[in-house]
């Protein structure tokens, strides 16, 4: 008896106690500002967080891995009651499944999606993962993004897809391991009426006719290995393609039978009256094959970047008709965006300047805010002649004065005449965004932030030329030498940093903070980020590895397939 009254005690101390709890939580929560949220806009939170959580990017021990699972929705739900019940009554919110985290819950997730298109991530295959595979309903598949390094088992385990038709709006493959040069043939028996983007990235295989459907607003077709496409049904679809927004083909291989030539088959015009990005890079000893490509669209005048990429050992005959073609298209599309990039290598074939003023007039070029320049040698038809010459001739000829953002990487020059230099730096009023690269970096901030230089005149007078002054609000650096060897024996700051630190005064008064970017540049600490800050610069370092310039078409290009100048 005394022990059944001692138990009845203590469960009413228990319930006393958990109301106290219960209250304390509700009266709390009561004042939490992100509980006073409605739960639409709460739901919209954390969709965007995963979202901007979720994306591919290398490890601490240099695997690949999905960072969006960092953020595991299993711990969002565990806050509090309120957050589980708006994370389970949102459907979208598990719709990303992912095929290799181990701790993920695909069945919970596709349970709770309850029937929101789903997007599926594979960075990894083994015989379970294509079991799992089967185990989705393709009809309900919005997107897949694959990306497999490693393979644990068969590579038959693959074709799991099964004939149909699928609502698939997004693929994206890339980065596919070398065993599966069939990779592609999975999806050959499907057919993607809905298909909106497609990306085929550093792999091998032929491409399916299939997967360049109609309704296609983007296509990325991107590889170092040997992607094949036949050009007959490469043409016959890209004429079917009226929405389509943005085409690269870099890499890819025409395949074409023996006693075919590429370019007789380019002879259908298609028109493409969506297009505003065009990115073409073609292999070595296929560059007539992407001019004949080139020749055959009808480009719209809203056209607004294109990027030509072709190898260095090209003969003037064939860099003749590049530059035509660019100059056609510069007098048809409102280009804004340029760049001139050429080779790298130490005994490079250089680009002939003269060749590039004959056919591309100084006015065709007046429309331009982003221009980018880095030719390691200019070379000129008369031999008696320096080809590593000052190209202030053709430099002058360019209206600068509508450039927002200049590019100059590995420009060898010899400064003859510095004022000439100076006054064209002057002629950019409205430049913000510079970028420089490799040596010439010290050279232009030496000319932008140096001292004022004196000049002899004829009659033994000095002229004192004023600095450039111009609202540059971005400055990007990369392999830059800080400091010089010397420099840095005598444990000096250097005319580097004093001529960039200079930037920032005008005239006596402080300009706004300039963000300044800093990438792989030598002879270098922290201490220099710290004086930056000091005196209002924003630092931020660019850490990134990937030189990936085909992307997002900035550019009008013509740019060498082995060079990485590009920034």
């Amino acid at each position: 008896m005394t022990l059944l009254r001692l138990t009845e005690e203590e469960d009413k101390v228990r319930r006393e106690i958990e109301s106290t709890i219960n209250g304390l939580h509700r009266r709390l929560n009561s004042f939490a500002l992100i509980n006073r949220l409605p739960p639409e806009l709460l739901a919209e939170i954390f969709c965007f967080c995963r979202d901007a959580h979720w994306g591919v990017r290398k490890g601490d021990k240099g695997k690949f891995e999905h960072v969006g699972l960092r953020l595991r929705w299993t711990m969002v739900i565990l806050v509090c009651r309120h957050w589980r019940d708006v994370a389970e009554r949102t459907p979208r919110l598990w719709a990303h499944i992912n095929f290799d985290h181990p701790k993920f819950s695909r069945g919970r997730s596709m349970v709770l999606a309850k029937g929101s298109p789903l997007h599926l991530l594979v960075n990894t295959w083994n015989d379970e993962q294509s079991a799992l595979f089967k185990d989705i309903n393709m009809d309900n598949v919005y997107s897949i993004d694959v990306t497999i390094r490693l393979i644990q088992g068969s590579p038959g385990a693959l074709n799991v897809i099964p004939p149909s038709t699928s609502p698939i709006r997004f693929l994206e493959v890339s980065h596919i391991h070398e065993k599966l040069t069939d990779f592609l043939s999975i999806f050959a028996k499907c057919t993607f009426p809905a298909i909106q983007r497609l990306a085929l990235c550093n792999m091998s295989g032929t491409v399916p006719s299939c997967l360049l459907g109609s309704t296609l607003k983007d296509l990325v077709l991107r590889t170092r290995h040997s992607l094949f496409v036949n050009p007959i049904e490469l043409i016959r679809n890209l004429s079917q393609m009226s929405q389509l927004e943005s085409l690269t083909v870099s890499g890819v291989v025409f395949r074409v039978q023996p006693d075919q030539h590429t370019s007789d088959l380019f002879t259908q015009k298609v028109s493409l009256p969506s297009l505003h990005g065009l990115d073409l890079q073609p292999p070595p000893n296929a560059q007539l094959d992407y001019l004949a490509l080139l020749r055959c669209m009808d480009l719209p005048p809203q056209m607004r970047a294109l990027r030509l990429t072709f190898p260095h050992k090209i003969p003037d005959s064939a860099l003749y008709a590049i530059l035509r073609i660019a100059s056609q298209l510069l007098r048809l599309c409102t280009f804004r965006s340029m760049a001139l990039h050429t080779n790298k290598s130490d005994n490079p074939e250089t680009f002939n300047i003269q060749l590039w003023q004959e056919v591309i007039s100084p006015h065709e070029l007046g429309t331009l805010v982003e221009l980018g320049l880095s030719p390691v040698s200019i070379s000129l038809p008369d031999a008696s002649q320096d080809s590593r010459i000052v190209w202030d001739e053709f430099l002058h000829t360019i209206d600068l004065q509508y450039v927002e953002s200049l590019q100059v990487a590995n420009l060898w020059v010899k400064m003859k005449i510095l004022g000439d230099w100076r006054r064209f730096f002057g002629t950019t009023p409205r430049l913000k965004n510079l970028i420089l690269k490799g040596k010439i970096a010290r050279t232009v901030i030496g000319i932008l932030g140096g001292p004022r230089a004196k000049k002899a005149k004829s009659n033994g007078d000095e002229e004192i030329v004023q600095p450039v002054i111009f609202p540059v609000e971005t400055i990007r650096l990369s392999k830059v030498e800080w400091r010089t060897e010397a420099e840095v024996d005598d444990d000096k700051d250097g005319s580097f940093i004093r001529n960039l630190l200079s930037l920032k005064k005008r005239r006596g008064s402080v300009r706004p903070p300039i963000n300044l970017v800093i990438r792989d540049c030598s002879n270098m600490d922290y201490s220099d980020v710290d004086l930056f800050e000091r005196k209002g610069w924003e630092v931020e370092w660019d850490d990134d590895d990937d030189d990936d310039e085909g992307s997002g078409f900035n550019f009008f290009a013509l740019t060498d397939s082995d060079s990485d100048d590009v920034y």
